[in-house]
């Protein structure tokens, strides 16, 4: 078995070599008798160094890259996330904007009117067959309607209440085939009276007016009140044109709604206007 016990002695001889031999190189360095060999080093080791740099700068720049990229993707997904939260955000006001402007027409309107009592609003479903043209609105008994009531806007007249429940009711629009007003033409040296239709196609139509009255494009339609189905003067729209025969006893109107009904979101119902029981109306005019 190998001794590794080194005597002190032969450590001081082999430390005393050590010291001698740096001290002889730093000696033959200072006069340059090693450079020859120092060149030779230096021939091998600078290009193997050049080598390693270039591939050291190579791996830095590829992990450097794909840092980059990540950093990239990940700045890109933050600002879809911020523009989809700013484009929501832009929807939200726009809508809140709408509904704040269509609250604030009503209140003007409720306050110019004060003779009517208005239970206000909101529309909560739609006919989808658009076979009936109703809509459903959020307010019922518990509010103090009753079927009949008259539904409108600040723009005119929508419907009547068809059908009322404690919580909701049904409106029937004016443009259903089956609606028919009573009617006044506003403007005209007298009032003109006649009845106002709706059509399978959703527009209006005044007739029964006589072919000795007066009709003028733009003249604006009102309820004339008469039959006790609708209470007087609030606008159904205004003449788009005028349908004239003169071997008729009668003449025609197209009428043009002020109201958008396909826009409808929020409405007043005239709560206290209560219609006369059918066998109690006048129905010199038509009226649903």
């Amino acid at each position: 078995m190998r001794d590794f016990n080194v005597r002190p002695q032969a450590l001081a001889v082999r430390l005393a070599l050590l010291i001698v031999a740096a001290l002889l190189l730093v000696f033959l360095s200072r006069q340059g008798w090693l450079r020859p060999v120092e060149n030779a080093v230096a021939f091998v080791a600078v290009p193997v160094q050049r080598v390693l740099d270039s591939t050291t700068g190579a791996a830095a720049y590829v992990l450097g890259s794909f840092q980059e990229t990540r950093d990239l993707r990940q700045e890109n997904a933050a600002l879809r996330r911020d523009v989809e939260n700013l484009y929501q955000e832009v929807i939200s006001l726009r809508g809140a904007e709408i509904e704040n402007r269509t609250l604030r027409e009503q209140l003007g309107y409720v306050r110019t009117n004060t003779e009517w009592r208005f239970v206000a609003a909101q529309v909560i479903g739609r006919d989808a067959t658009n076979l009936i043209d109703a809509i459903i609105i959020d307010v019922g008994r518990n509010n103090g309607l009753e079927e009949g009531m008259v539904v409108v806007t600040p723009l005119g007249v929508v419907g009547r209440l068809t059908r009322v429940t404690s919580q909701s009711s049904m409106v029937q629009l004016i443009t259903s085939p089956s609606s028919a007003v009573n009617a006044v033409v506003q403007g005209g040296v007298r009032r003109t009276f006649g009845v106002v239709y709706g059509s399978p196609d959703g527009s209006l139509k005044m007739r029964f007016v006589l072919q000795t009255e007066e009709l003028n494009e733009r003249d604006v339609v009102v309820t004339s009140g008469v039959g006790g189905g609708l209470p007087q003067d609030f606008v159904l729209g205004r003449i788009a044109n005028v349908q004239q025969d003169d071997f008729e006893v009668f003449q025609s109107a197209d009428i043009e709604p002020l109201v958008d009904f396909s826009q409808l979101e929020h409405v007043l119902v005239v709560a206290n206007f209560v219609p006369l029981p059918l066998e109690e109306r006048d129905f010199s005019g038509i009226e649903l």
